[in-house]
């Protein structure tokens, strides 16, 4: 589910449409940050992944015009792995 708070805008994508595979490849792309995401702000998008269309399992924020460019800050359980990891209280694991 990908929702844009400023606009009030939702949409979201099944697993078999291309766009979602599209999404899941850039956002895998990404460089890992510990700590304290950098350079947030202007409008935020939020991506909600669900498991079988009804428990969301991971949350991410989109910051598109961050300082240093696109910025996504993902929060939640890594439910596909064998055993759940979590980046722990207070450390949200950052895509840069």
């Amino acid at each position: 589910m990908i929702t844009d708070p400023a606009s009030g805008r939702a949409t979201a994508l099944y697993y078999t449409d291309s766009c979602y595979a599209e999404i899941e490849a850039l956002l895998a792309a990404g460089e890992t940050v510990e700590g304290e995401p950098p350079g947030r702000r202007g409008g935020v998008v939020n991506l909600t992944w669900m498991v079988h269309d009804v428990e969301p399992w991971r949350s991410q924020q989109l910051y598109p015009d961050a300082a240093g460019g696109p910025l996504v800050v993902t929060h939640g359980t890594e439910i596909m792995a064998t055993k759940p990891r979590s980046p722990g209280p207070g450390s949200p694991i950052v895509m840069a």
